[in-house]
């Protein structure tokens, strides 16, 4: 209907805020933690390097992730930590910090 795709299997916490859902990604092993934004052309998914254990992102509660990030593999994003517009993450953000850039 609004062009998001979350999978079922996906494990999602509560209060989790879509404002502009168009585009939106959300691979089957993603966790998501509590009252998390999300704005339009996010993804949340897989390396694709063939590994399914611990291959999906992890995003604790009270993160932003703007619009047309990119959060691929077993990455950790920490508690209020905020990505910014179409970056791309494959690495760690620790709680309180900023990931910006490739």
């Amino acid at each position: 209907l609004c062009g998001c795709e979350i999978s079922p299997r996906a494990l999602v916490g509560r209060g989790l805020r879509l404002p502009h859902p168009t585009g939106i990604s959300i691979g089957q092993g993603v966790t998501i933690r509590n009252d998390v934004t999300l704005l339009q052309n996010v993804t949340l998914g897989h390396l694709g390097d063939g590994r399914e254990e611990d291959a999906y992102p992890v995003i604790d509660s009270h993160a932003t992730i703007y619009a047309g990030a990119k959060i691929i593999g077993n990455v950790h994003v920490g508690e209020a930590a905020k990505i910014a517009a179409n970056a791309v993450v494959t690495k760690d953000v620790p709680a309180r910090h900023v990931a910006v850039g490739i």
